[in-house]
């Protein structure tokens, strides 16, 4: 934790030929510290989009343990 800011990593992957393609966004700065594979400009863009509306819920999960989807 830098400056009492806490991080969050947001991970998006999905199946390819060699494995996954992989994202990952950090907050609260929205960085994309992962990109790997073959994602858009307008996918990353939109995977960002996703991860500011709903970064209050990802904090609030992140507290309680996480949650999992797949």
């Amino acid at each position: 934790m830098e400056n009492d800011v806490e991080c969050i990593d947001v991970h998006f992957e999905r199946p390819a030929e060699s494995g996954f393609d992989s994202v990952r966004i950090q907050l609260p700065t929205y960085k994309v510290t992962i990109w790997e594979g073959n994602y858009s400009e307008e996918e990353i863009k939109f995977f960002k989009q996703v991860v500011q509306n709903s970064a209050d819920l990802f904090y609030k999960y992140a507290k309680e343990g996480g949650f999992k989807i797949a």
